[in-house]
């Protein structure tokens, strides 16, 4: 606790030498809270997608039918989703419909469906209208098949009624975002661990920054480090599958492994430029 408390007391103290004893315990006890944190955020996410054994496929159940509220489907709103579908091009109307108001809606099965047109975020338009409609529940979207990327990755899931249904990695990884982005919003749990992280965002640099004088380099190493661990971020926001993906996360992992290495090394012997060596002060105490 008291090296806890001491990299409090150097906020944001760049200057200087921190043991390794002060780096690692400062590194547990912030590890400790955040493991505590991260559990009572993932609890709940966890007792979701237990309770619906059907979350990865799109099933003919009650629950799914139970979503859709039909009753609410009126002249206005069905027009509302014409209108939309007809903007973003999914649907052609012929002249004789768009030229006569009155009958757009009774017509309006005469058209030309362009399902190419049909992307991810005309489907969250679309699912967003029948949501505030009160057409489809909130939940229902996450149940959606989106005409997204689809990888090679395939998942075969298993429905209560004994079938199966094959679904692609996109598939899979939206539904997860989507549950767990709408959970922890509503997760006290992650707003004391994302508040957390921000309080001890600039004490951890500094304290790192420090660990590095220690042993006489550059507190600039940790930038270094950390831009090459971040690394994989890039093939992730890029959408990138194959080689680089899988470089890029071996790379991060062999620096991540290094930085451990190098932040585990005794202090340098002596004084050097950033100061004398704290572990050779405290040495009575030891």
């Amino acid at each position: 606790m008291k090296y806890f408390l001491k990299c409090f007391k150097q906020y944001v103290d760049f200057n200087g030498r921190a043991r390794r004893r002060e780096f690692w315990f400062f590194a547990l006890f912030c590890s400790i809270i955040s493991l505590i944190l991260m559990i009572g955020i993932a609890v709940p996410i966890v007792k979701q997608a237990s309770d619906q054994p059907d979350f990865y496929g799109l099933t003919e159940d009650d629950e799914v039918k139970n979503a859709i509220h039909t009753e609410n489907l009126n002249e206005a709103n069905a027009e509302e989703i014409l209108n939309l579908l007809t903007e973003k091009g999914i649907v052609d109307l012929p002249a004789e419909v768009t030229e006569n108001a009155d009958a757009k809606i009774a017509k309006a099965q005469v058209v030309t469906v362009n399902a190419e047109n049909l992307d991810d975020e005309t489907v969250k338009d679309l699912f967003d209208m029948l949501q505030k409609n009160g057409i489809v529940d909130e939940e229902l979207s996450d149940k959606v098949m989106h005409n997204g990327e689809v990888f090679d990755s395939k998942r075969e899931v298993k429905n209560d009624d004994g079938t199966s249904t094959t679904i692609y990695e996109t598939d899979y990884v939206k539904r997860m975002y989507n549950m767990m982005t709408r959970m922890m919003a509503k997760n006290p749990f992650y707003w004391i661990w994302l508040a957390f992280n921000l309080v001890i965002l600039l004490p951890s640099i500094a304290v790192a920054v420090r660990r590095l004088h220690d042993l006489g380099r550059s507190g600039w190493w940790y930038l270094l480090f950390a831009v090459l661990m971040a690394l994989p971020v890039i093939p992730n926001c890029m959408h990138l599958t194959g080689f680089w993906p899988t470089f890029l996360n071996l790379l991060a992992l062999a620096i991540t492994i290094f930085y451990i290495v190098v932040m585990c090394k005794d202090s340098q012997p002596g004084e050097n430029k950033w100061g004398p060596n704290p572990k050779e002060l405290s040495q009575p105490q030891d």
